[in-house]
């Protein structure tokens, strides 16, 4: 049959737009079902042209503090967690690609670079580093910072009052459809009968997230830094634990005491508890005394009587009287460290009023005990001193064990998760999608080329039309299967790679998505100090993994174990592996240009052929071996999703049906 289809004997006499609205409603909400239908006397389309069209708008859990929120930076593709495209008739599918989400993730993490990203940014509804926002503590870089050009709130949101849905905005997405049938050659929409695509939706709490530079759990070496709770820059105050002595002064000397110096110096008496002194004793009398330790919980005119087994027994007793002690705080202020300086310092502030936050050491990410929490009433930027005040409306006390130090100490919101020990077990954040339109990018060809076409059909001749697509093919892992082996029931006729991504499926609540709270920790270094994932479910995840190996028709491929073990360490990189998934992507039609992400977003690859080469799968197994023997057990149970990219054929008559070749 000849090539009717080549561009030699095409000839395109105009192109336009054209939008087609969603059938089954207006506006849409996560978990919700988007169908659309190309109707087919919209004849030919370029695929890769066309987009989906649609206003996304997020919304706060009206039940919960308030705080900043977007969506995951892949931008709206990312909200589509399945995709069906079937034929006018609607009972032959063309393609169906599940767990869409997780394939527009790898693709947009290794597919980058930052004129990509910027590009993402502008067009889907993605997010990108801000400059305006960076770490200044030798941070890495993030795309969860931007508090001025973020497409989801407005610049300071929330600064001069409690934050509500009304500081959220409305951001614009055209968000390409990452199909064969849209892969970018022109697609015959006349002879399917057009066509009718289902679009699933992820929930709002798998694609909302805080800002990193707001959370505990990523990159806290981005958060605001506590500076003191005086604002002084030359003698600044920690906030020590409410009731630790700040000073004292002998109120009785006593009589009879043994002569000498004394250091921690036990004392009874008094509101608080643990408090040491060092006393000096001479004329057996008390000369001077010192705070040696603080303790906690005294009050100003609390007496306090040294331990007599240490100083002797006096026949008249002396008395340490508390002259100050440490108060209960309702204002703190925050150090210039991350770009948290100059005339926008507030507006790059990423608390907002009405915000409920907490205090962590940098040290061992100890979270700070209050006494209640402390939700944000003001958030002024100082002209006297050039940092950001925050203030609480009630006074609060500080009861860690431990003072909470300059430049030691980091803030973080608990709006989501909640503060330890009373953490939230949901956090109903919302989005709605609506005005959603397929735009067609239209393609008038001469009516002689069609005339021909429809006279071929008339013959009895058939239109065959290959794209390029994917496949999805499900497995599951325990945490505990430290060796395993899963057969991938692939049966493509032309394959050209297989990605595996080994995905968290631990069952998480929608506070713990949102604030990547107790999720998969990706490493733990210098640089961000903790990096949870808070993209689980559609990301793959390392979790120590030693090697991978494919069996292909009974045949071990390649003839020796890809190792992981260097990037198990989570501290340095295998090159075989990288290699191997740099052939597999390339193979996939994903350009690998970066692989920043690849801890981030971890996936395994094996190419079945080079160049326009595929593989006929048809009647081999597939098996996928991985080992984990690490010292350091795998933590999460997985959810393994191998897209195996093929080339698929469509057979059209005319009739409007399609016939799949897989």
């Amino acid at each position: 049959m000849s090539s009717y289809w080549s561009t030699d004997n095409i000839v395109q006499i105009g192109e336009s737009k054209v939008e087609i609205p969603a059938e089954n409603g207006l506006s849409y909400s996560g978990g919700q079902k988007v169908s659309l239908f190309v109707p087919p006397t919209v004849e030919f389309v370029d695929g890769k042209k066309s987009f989906l069209q649609f206003d996304l708008k997020l919304a706060l859990d009206s039940t919960k503090h308030p705080t900043l929120l977007q969506l995951d930076h892949a931008g709206g593709g990312i909200l589509i967690k399945n995709m069906r495209i079937y034929d006018g008739t609607r009972g032959n599918l063309i393609e169906e690609i599940n767990e869409y989400s997780s394939l527009v993730a790898m693709k947009y993490d290794y597919d980058t670079d930052d004129s990509a990203r910027s590009l993402r940014a502008m067009q889907e509804g993605g997010t990108a580093h801000s400059r305006l926002n960076q770490g200044t503590l030798g941070n890495i870089r993030s795309e969860y910072t931007d508090t001025f050009t973020n497409p989801y709130f407005k610049v300071g949101a929330g600064k001069s009052a409690v934050m509500s849905d009304g500081d959220f905005t409305t951001a614009k997405c055209c968000v390409p459809l990452h199909a064969g049938v849209f892969s970018g050659k022109m697609f015959p929409v006349m002879m399917s009968g057009g066509l009718y695509i289902e679009l699933d939706l992820q929930p709002a709490s798998r694609v909302i997230k805080q800002l990193d530079t707001a959370v505990a759990g990523r990159k806290l070496q981005l958060n605001p830094v506590f500076h003191s709770v005086n604002g002084s820059l030359t003698t600044p105050e920690n906030w020590g634990e409410t009731g630790a002595l700040d000073s004292v002064g002998i109120q009785t000397a006593g009589a009879d005491y043994d002569d000498g110096t004394y250091t921690d110096v036990a004392t009874t008496g008094g509101t608080g508890t643990g408090a040491t002194l060092d006393l000096t004793v001479s004329g057996n009398a008390i000369t001077a005394a010192s705070i040696s330790k603080p303790g906690v919980g005294y009050t100003v005119g609390d007496l306090l009587v040294p331990d007599p087994a240490v100083v002797g027994t006096p026949t008249t007793p002396g008395a340490i009287e508390v002259v100050t002690a440490v108060e209960g705080q309702d204002t703190f202020y925050l150090t210039n460290d991350n770009n948290l300086f100059g005339g926008e310092k507030t507006d790059a502030c990423p608390f907002v009023v009405g915000e409920s936050i907490t205090f962590i050491k940098e040290s061992n990410q100890l979270e700070a005990t209050l006494s209640a929490e402390w939700i944000i009433s003001e958030i002024n930027a100082c002209a006297t001193n050039g940092l950001i005040e925050i203030k609480s409306a009630t006074t609060i006390d500080q009861t860690s064990g431990e003072p909470i130090v300059r430049d030691e100490w980091r803030v973080a919101s608990v709006s989501v998760c909640g503060p330890s020990g009373d953490a939230n077990s949901s956090y109903n954040a919302t989005y709605t999608m609506s005005n959603v339109n397929l735009v067609c990018h239209k393609v008038d060809l001469d009516p002689k080329f069609k005339a021909g076409m429809m006279a071929k059909i008339r013959e009895g001749k058939a239109i065959e039309f290959d794209i390029h697509s994917v496949t999805t093919y499900k497995n599951s892992l325990l945490a505990s299967d430290r060796q395993t082996s899963f057969l991938v029931h692939a049966s493509n006729s032309r394959a050209k790679s297989i990605l595996i991504s080994p995905t968290d499926s631990s069952v998480y609540t929608s506070a713990q998505l949102i604030s990547a709270s107790g999720t998969y920790s990706i490493a733990e270094n210098e640089a961000d100090l903790t990096l949870n994932s808070n993209r689980s479910g559609y990301v793959g995840c390392c979790d120590f993994l030693s090697s991978v190996q494919y069996q292909i028709d009974g045949k071990l491929v390649p003839s020796r174990p890809i190792s992981t073990k260097k990037c198990a360490t989570r501290n340095s990189v295998d090159a075989f592996h990288l290699f191997e998934l740099e052939k597999s992507l390339d193979n996939a039609g994903i350009t690998p240009r970066s692989f920043t992400k690849f801890l981030d977003n971890w996936v395994l690859g094996r190419g079945f052929a080079i160049g326009s080469g595929a593989m006929d799968l048809r009647g081999k197994d597939l098996s996928v071996l991985l080992k984990y023997e690490e010292t350091s057990a795998p933590t999460k149970p997985k959810m393994i999703n191998s897209f195996c990219f093929h080339i698929r054929r469509l057979v059209m008559r005319g009739s409007g049906a399609v016939e799949v070749v897989v």
